[in-house]
């Protein structure tokens, strides 16, 4: 219960195949413990269903622990365990392999130019975890560590998402911050080691689960520590998210050839990745910046002055039309065509 002795609902499953117009509730599993407003006990971050539509796995950032749920009827679900990250790490966005035995979870952590990162290293990356006692409904269900990798050009851990890319598996891992903190202090103490100072996203081979490994970065040219006095003076007195991504979609999950990555401040990129070693940039879209926000936009009229619009939302591919469908914060539903360059020309 909160402080008003309301219930704090986690997970709520709608029903939208009757009128996707007036989606209705059919459960909500609800977190009854005792709880501030400022600090909740228990709160799902971010989940994923498995591929059979019979499991949703719910994450809790700030306790690092994951929750498999069985929505086999959607109107009684029921928690099947509770299981906690390694090394008491967090974890924010998680995926499930096809047949539903394997999960991917982000390890939300440190990049080697923080701080926190002096002693310890860095925190940040991955882990593939074996669900299958999930999956197959054993009792008690364990969930097993099969192989991590971490980085340290990049920290808090985002999403991860599972592809096929010329009939080989990977995973597409976006981070949420650089290698130092998401101020001017960490962007500065980034810079000094020559690492990036904001978040980028790396595709990364998983064929060798027990030993995943990076086979390329998606790097822009603010990604570059050598670019760091021409980005600096730009992002003076402010903080959070500037340059770096957030979310990233794929063409085909079977067949990836495209990956479309949103950034808070610069825009839509494109990726062509059927060359998963040599990923190339063929697209980009930058909104214009505007002074009044859309309807439903995040952003209030005291941010929305003519600074950068942030691009954070996840893309959808219409592989028919060649139209992405996205959402910037202050520019709202945006339809975008790919279209043919000009020999010579700008993407």
């Amino acid at each position: 219960m909160d402080e008003e002795g309301q219930a704090r609902r986690s997970l709520d499953i709608y029903d939208i195949g009757t009128d996707c117009r007036s989606p209705r509730l059919l459960s909500a599993i609800k977190d009854a413990r005792p709880a501030s407003r400022s600090k909740p006990v228990e709160r799902a971050n971010e989940g994923d269903f498995a591929p059979d539509g019979r499991t949703y796995y719910a994450t809790n950032l700030r306790s690092g622990t994951v929750y498999p749920i069985d929505i086999s009827d959607p109107q009684r679900p029921v928690v099947l365990a509770k299981w906690s990250m390694p090394s008491n790490e967090r974890t924010s966005g998680l995926a499930v392999s096809s047949d539903g035995n394997h999960a991917y979870f982000t390890l939300y952590g440190e990049g080697a130019a923080s701080p926190n990162a002096a002693a310890a290293g860095p925190t940040n990356g991955i882990v593939i975890a074996d669900v299958s006692d999930v999956q197959t409904r054993k009792a008690h269900p364990q969930v097993r560590v099969i192989g991590a990798l971490v980085w340290g050009d990049g920290s808090a851990s985002h999403q991860i998402i599972p592809v096929t890319i010329a009939g080989k598996p990977f995973v597409v891992a976006t981070d949420e911050g650089g290698s130092g903190d998401t101020n001017a202090s960490g962007w500065k103490a980034a810079c000094a080691s020559g690492l990036p100072a904001w978040s980028m996203a790396r595709i990364v081979d998983i064929s060798d689960p027990v030993h995943p490994r990076v086979t390329s970065e998606l790097k822009l040219e603010v990604n570059d520590p050598a670019n760091c006095d021409q980005v600096l003076p730009d992002l003076a007195g402010l903080s959070g998210f500037t340059y770096g991504s957030h979310y990233c979609s794929i063409d085909d999950a079977h067949d990836a050839k495209l990956l479309a990555c949103g950034y808070f401040e610069s825009g839509l990129r494109v990726f062509d990745i059927r060359n998963s070693g040599k990923p190339r940039e063929i697209a980009y879209f930058v909104p214009p910046s505007v002074t009044t926000p859309s309807p439903g936009s995040l952003n209030n009229s005291t941010s929305a002055k003519g600074r950068p619009d942030h691009c954070s939302a996840q893309t959808r591919f219409d592989s028919k039309t060649s139209v992405l469908f996205t959402t910037c914060q202050d520019n709202g539903f945006l339809a975008l065509r790919l279209v043919d360059r000009p020999a010579g020309g700008d993407k």
